[in-house]
């Protein structure tokens, strides 16, 4: 909620396809580039308009987490400002993308 605009939405699916769990989250943020998204994931980066006391670190523990788990992590732009994060994660040992083991 803390990169999410005043009275702006936010939202979280989850579910399971084709072997894989999902959590879907959304915001109303402010508008990002899509050539930003990368720093976003890296250790202490934030974007560039950051209004929180925060120490960028949370992108960064997602994408740890999920690819310990041998999962896939995708973010996406939205189109009026924010952004859609997704991790899908194996509901079973050796279900995970290809050549990431068990």
């Amino acid at each position: 909620m803390r990169h999410n605009h005043r009275d702006g939405a936010a939202t979280v699916t989850t579910g399971t396809v084709g072997g894989l769990a999902f959590i879907e989250v959304g915001n109303t943020g402010p508008v990002l580039d899509p050539d930003e998204l990368p720093a976003l994931f890296e250790p202490f980066q934030r974007g560039r308009e950051h209004r929180s006391d925060g120490s960028g670190l949370g992108l960064a523990v997602v994408r740890a987490i999920t690819l310990t788990h041998h999962g896939e992590l995708t973010a996406t732009p939205r189109p009026g400002g924010g952004l859609t994060v997704r991790v899908e994660l194996p509901t079973a040992p050796g279900t995970g993308p290809p050549g990431l083991g068990t």
